[in-house]
């Protein structure tokens, strides 16, 4: 009797942990969707102003691309991407106080593509990891490569 009351108590708990991991991961999605339909709607109408509030000043972008640098260098970033027509949040990941989000962007010739961003403690961007797939990233300043 002992036995078989010990094995019901692990089964809820592991009924309750496998219910809870869905739900938690769905609230992690949630608590950043405003900033997703943002970074989503800037992408949509190539506007750096929506987006700017949301990124710290040495944001990451590409290895390529210097950081203190968001006036100039995003919004070149913004012509060279294609206008998405909606997006989908794939996977939230708590990593430290930081949150690693990719989403993937639907664009209106069927293609799509995984976009990456990752946010600091206070739902700042810190890292926009959106030329990951780019064939070829090149930055050009006052004429020079």
């Amino acid at each position: 009797m002992k036995i078989s009351s010990q094995k019901n108590k692990i089964r809820k708990t592991v009924l309750t942990a496998i219910l809870l991991i869905p739900i938690l991961s769905f609230a992690q999605k949630e608590d950043y969707k405003k900033e997703l339909d943002i970074i989503f709607e800037t992408f949509k109408t190539d506007n750096y102003e929506l987006i700017e509030p949301l990124i710290i000043p040495e944001v990451w972008i590409s290895d390529n691309i210097p950081t203190g640098l968001n006036d100039q260098v995003i919004p070149l970033v913004l012509e060279q991407i294609p206008s998405p027509d909606s997006y989908k949040i794939l996977r939230s990941e708590a990593i430290g106080s930081k949150q690693l989000i990719t989403t993937e962007y639907h664009y209106s010739d069927g293609k799509t593509r995984l976009q990456y961003f990752t946010f600091n403690a206070n739902k700042k961007i810190i890292k926009l990891d959106i030329l990951r797939d780019a064939k070829k990233v090149e930055t050009t300043y006052g004429g020079q490569n």
